[in-house]
């Protein structure tokens, strides 16, 4: 027998919420399976299968109803304001040949024209639109398994659903990015439709969004790569190194053990896990900093990347992690909510082609790639993270590329990469990378601002 399963996903609308799970438990198919995600409403759902202590988001409660509901042959997702009108509303998209649909009016229920959607192919069974609605989802099965769920990284509003929609269809499932069963019309209620309940994330937070997912969603347009809806095993964890064996060749001086300099970050870790690789301080470990005392042969800026890597491999249980500066880099907001499967870097305003890049970094290939990138923002070091997978791989890579010269120096083949890691770190992420990295607002502050934002995971100077 197949089995349905009905996920409800709700914030700060109880209200609104209980009228919704009440039509939803009234007209549900025999058999299937309600679950209810509370996305941390102030006061708490009673009803909530799952409640998330903080606020998370649109694309983060959804895969928490993926996850839930795994054992589904047929998922439907509901806000919390759309409701079932009819008894069998749920046949026509169980019994279509599409694996992924959705309820898509074109305009609102008031009368009033939305002009953002066209008709733009209709058979008996399907009608498919220019432009997605996301108030109720239709999945099966093969729609996880084969691309998984949401985004996280379009944070907690703006183009998770459209995007899950297009992986779908770019993964070669459906026969269009958004369609509905012909004649849904009379099948839901919707608040969005009927123009009666406004958006849980409007005003300026919703301009913030919009400014920051756009310019993710067009670049993944094609994509139609896996992002996990649960969370694999293992934990998270911030990184950062405090070296005083050899010199630091910007400053031309060896650091002096001053652990008050970690304070900052170490004040800033919200219950996160801190892991402080060093040569030089005898601090006991606390509940959530790991005190780790390494060996140092190489200049702070290359030393950093071989303990890290080390630690990373000799700690397989690690899930996600992020490497940071330990003096002038603070966390403004876990980065591990809205995480996705990208490798996030630093940046800052200056551009790749600049005169210090040039100047610190005089090997050839990395001179070329300045010349060919001169107009890309230049990617920041204190700031590298993503899954456990994804940071060995660019660390290696940049390893490698630094080992070799290393050779190369000594027999008089090349110039030196310089005395930071800043070229070959540019160069291995614009390089390798390119496809699947992030950075800007969403990462940090804009460097040297000395500033908090909202919006951003790190505050960087």
């Amino acid at each position: 027998m197949t089995k349905i399963g009905i996920g409800i996903t709700t914030h700060n609308r109880y209200d609104v919420f209980s009228k919704t799970l009440a039509e939803i438990k009234r007209l549900a198919p025999a058999g299937a399976e309600i679950i209810v995600v509370d996305d941390a409403s102030d006061k708490p759902v009673p009803e909530a299968t799952y409640r998330f202590a903080r606020n998370v988001g649109i694309a983060a409660a959804k895969n928490k109803c993926f996850e839930l509901l795994e054992g589904c042959d047929h998922i439907f997702l509901f806000d919390d304001d759309t409701y079932p009108l009819v008894e069998g509303w749920h046949q026509p998209y169980v019994a279509s040949h599409e694996p992924h649909l959705m309820y898509i009016f074109q305009d609102f229920a008031t009368g009033t024209k939305l002009n953002d959607t066209i008709k733009i192919y209709q058979d008996s069974e399907i009608t498919a639109w220019s432009h997605a609605r996301g108030c109720m989802l239709y999945f099966k099965r093969i729609c996880l398994d084969v691309v998984g769920g949401m985004d996280p990284v379009f944070g907690k509003w703006g183009w998770e659903h459209p995007n899950l929609s297009e992986r779908i269809y770019n993964a070669g499932l459906t026969s269009f990015r958004y369609s509905d069963v012909t004649n849904s019309a009379g099948l839901f209620w919707s608040a969005d439709e009927h123009q009666v309940v406004q958006s849980t994330v409007a005003g300026p937070d919703r301009s913030v969004m919009i400014t920051r997912n756009r310019p993710i969603y067009e670049a993944n347009r094609d994509s139609d790569r896996f992002v996990p809806y649960k969370p694999a095993a293992g934990e998270d964890v911030i990184i950062t190194t405090y070296f005083t064996g050899q010199p630091d060749p910007q400053r031309g001086e060896v650091w002096k053990p001053d652990y008050e300099e970690l304070r900052p970050l170490i004040d800033s870790m919200r219950g996160k896990k801190l892991v402080i690789l060093h040569d030089c301080f005898d601090v006991a470990d606390s509940d959530t900093v790991q005190h780790i005392r390494v060996e140092t042969s190489l200049s702070p800026y290359w030393q950093r990347w071989v303990s890290i890597l080390q630690y990373l491999h000799r700690n397989p249980t690690t899930r996600r992690v992020f490497c940071v500066d330990g003096t002038d880099v603070e966390m403004l907001n876990n980065p591990f909510d809205n995480m996705g499967a990208y490798l996030y870097t630093g940046d800052e305003p200056e551009k790749v082609d600049c005169p210090w890049m040039r100047n610190h970094h005089p090997a050839a290939f990395l001179q070329s790639f300045m010349r060919s990138n001169a107009n890309h923002t230049l990617l920041n070091a204190g700031l590298l993270g993503g899954n456990r997978d994804v940071v060995i791989a660019f660390i290696t890579k940049m390893l490698r590329y630094w080992s070799d010269n290393v050779s190369d120096v000594h027999y008089r083949k090349a110039m030196t990469v310089g005395d930071s890691d800043m070229g070959l770190f540019n160069y291995t992420a614009l390089t390798f990378f390119r496809d699947r990295l992030q950075h800007g607002q969403q990462v940090n502050t804009v460097f040297k601002r000395f500033e908090r934002t909202g919006a951003s995971w790190f505050r960087h100077k």
